[in-house]
C-alpha cells in the first residue's frame, strides 16, 4: 500500500484484509507473509547494507573520534587546572624539628 499514512483506518483495514476486532486469520498471516515476506527481515546481504557501512564509516566514525578528542582535551584541562589550584594550597616552607642526641 502507498502513502498509507495519508488512508483512512478503514482503507488500510479493508487494503489488508483484517478485521479490527480480531486480527488476521491464520491463512490471511500466510497470504500476507507470502505477499509481503516475513517481518524483521535481517539487514545484511541486502543492498541496504552497505549504505549503512558506508554511513557509519564515512559520518559517524570520524564524529567519535572527534568528540573524544574533544572531551581529552576538557579532561587534560580540568586536571591541569586542578594541579595548579592543590599546589597553591600547599605551604611553600618547610618547617623541620630536629630531636637531640
Amino acid at each position: 500500500m502507498d502513502n498509507a499514512h495519508t488512508k483512512t483506518v478503514e482503507e488500510v483495514l479493508g487494503f489488508f484484509n483484517v478485521n479490527e476486532s480480531t486480527g488476521l486469520s491464520l491463512d490471511e498471516v500466510r497470504k500476507q507473509r507470502d505477499r509481503f515476506g516475513p517481518n524483521g527481515k535481517d539487514l545484511e546481504g541486502s543492498a541496504l547494507a552497505p549504505t549503512i557501512r558506508a554511513t557509519y564509516l564515512t559520518v559517524l566514525e570520524p564524529c567519535g573520534f572527534l568528540l573524544c578528542g574533544i572531551l581529552t582535551f576538557f579532561n587534560v584541562n580540568k586536571i591541569s587546572t586542578l594541579y595548579d589550584n592543590f599546589k597553591k594550597l600547599l605551604s611553600k616552607t618547610v618547617l623541620v624539628v630536629k630531636d637531640p642526641l
